[in-house]
C-alpha cells in the first residue's frame, strides 16, 4: 500500500507543477494591459506606464518572470494583488472556505440521490422509474447550472418565496446555489450507476446469491452495490472537480461569496496575480481530491495498486 501511495504522490507532483506552467504561460498570452487597465482612470503618460510596469517587474523578460514566480510558489508565496496590494494567498483564504462549502454541499446532494436514482432505475429496467430517470438524468446533463439557478431563484425566492435569492452565510441561502450545482453530478452519477449496476447483476456470484435464497435488498446492497460503486467512486471525484469550477458561475448567479466572485473580479480587472493564484488553488484541490479517489480506489479494489 505504501508503495502505491508514493506511486500517486509521484504521478501527482508533476502534474501540479504542470498546471502552475500551463496557468502562467496561459495569462501572459491573453490579450490586454494590467498596467493600462490600472491606469485608465488617470491622464498616464507612456513614462508613467513603463515606470508602474518596471516596478510591478512586468518588463523583465518571460521566462524569468516565470522562474521568480515557480520559487515564489516552493516558498508559499502567490504574489501581491495588483489593486488591492494584498496578499493574493490572504484574499483566497478568505473566501476559498465559502466555495468549499458550496462544492461539499452540492456533493453532498449529489452522491446519495444519483446512486439511489441510478439503483432504482436499474432495479426496475424499462419500467416507468427507468424512463422517468433517464429522461431527467438527460435534462439534467443537458441544462446549465447557471439557467437552472435562475429557473430556482425565479420559482423558490420570487414565486413561492420560501427561500432568499441570493446571499451567503446561513443554511437558506445555501440550498438553492448547492440544488442547482449538484444537478449535472446528480445526473452523470446516476446514469454510471445504471450502467454498472445493470453489469453486475448479470454476474454468476449475483445469480448464485438469489439462488441461495438471499433477499432481493441483500443482493442488491451487500452483493452488487459494492462493485457496482468502483467506478462510481472515480467519477464522484472528477465532479467535485467540476463542482469548484461549476462554484465560479453558481456564485456569481446568487450573489455569494466564494473565490468564483474573487476571481471574476480579478478577470475584469486583469489582475494577473490573483487570476493565476485563484486558479492554481482550484486546480491543486481537484489534483487533491483526484489523489484521495485514488487512494480509496486502492483500498476497496486490491486488484488496482497491485497493477
Amino acid at each position: 500500500m505504501i508503495q502505491y501511495l508514493l506511486r500517486r504522490l509521484a504521478i501527482t507532483i508533476p502534474v501540479i507543477y504542470g498546471l502552475i506552467t500551463l496557468v502562467f504561460f496561459m495569462m501572459h498570452l491573453l490579450p490586454g494591459d494590467a498596467v493600462q487597465v490600472m491606469l485608465t482612470e488617470f491622464a498616464a503618460s507612456a513614462k508613467d506606464q513603463e515606470v508602474l510596469r518596471h516596478n510591478l517587474g512586468l518588463d523583465r523578460p518571460l521566462l524569468v518572470q516565470y522562474v521568480d514566480y515557480v520559487w515564489a510558489l516552493m516558498h508559499g508565496d502567490f504574489g501581491r494583488s495588483l489593486f488591492s496590494h494584498q496578499a493574493v494567498m490572504s484574499q483566497i483564504g478568505n473566501q476559498l472556505p465559502a466555495t468549499m462549502q458550496l462544492a461539499c454541499a452540492s456533493m453532498l446532494i449529489a452522491v446519495p440521490i444519483g446512486i439511489l436514482v441510478g439503483i432504482a432505475a436499474a432495479v426496475r429496467q424499462n419500467g416507468w422509474v427507468d424512463r422517468v430517470s433517464m429522461v431527467g438524468s438527460l435534462f439534467g446533463v443537458a441544462m446549465p447550472n447557471f439557467w437552472l439557478g435562475l429557473v430556482f431563484i425565479y420559482v423558490f425566492a420570487v414565486m413561492l418565496n420560501w427561500l432568499p435569492a441570493a446571499g451567503s452565510g446561513s443554511l437558506k441561502q445555501l440550498i438553492l446555489p448547492a440544488v442547482s450545482l449538484a444537478a449535472y453530478p446528480i445526473a452523470v452519477l446516476a446514469r454510471l450507476v445504471r450502467a454498472s449496476m445493470l453489469e453486475v447483476l448479470r454476474q454468476e456470484y449475483v445469480v448464485t446469491a438469489r439462488s441461495r435464497g438471499v433477499s432481493e435488498r441483500g443482493v442488491i446492497f451487500r452483493h452488487a452495490l459494492k462493485n457496482a460503486l468502483i467506478p462510481v467512486i472515480t467519477v464522484a471525484g472528477m465532479q467535485f472537480g467540476f463542482a469548484l469550477g461549476g462554484a465560479v458561475i453558481t456564485e456569481t448567479v446568487f450573489a455569494r461569496q466564494g473565490i468564483g466572485q474573487l476571481a471574476v473580479a480579478a478577470i475584469q480587472q486583469r489582475d494577473m496575480p490573483l487570476v493565476q493564484g485563484t486558479v492554481i488553488v482550484v486546480g491543486i484541490i481537484t489534483i487533491l481530491a483526484n489523489l484521495l479517489v485514488d487512494i480509496v480506489y486502492g483500498l476497496i479494489d486490491p486488484r488496482i495498486r497491485y497493477s
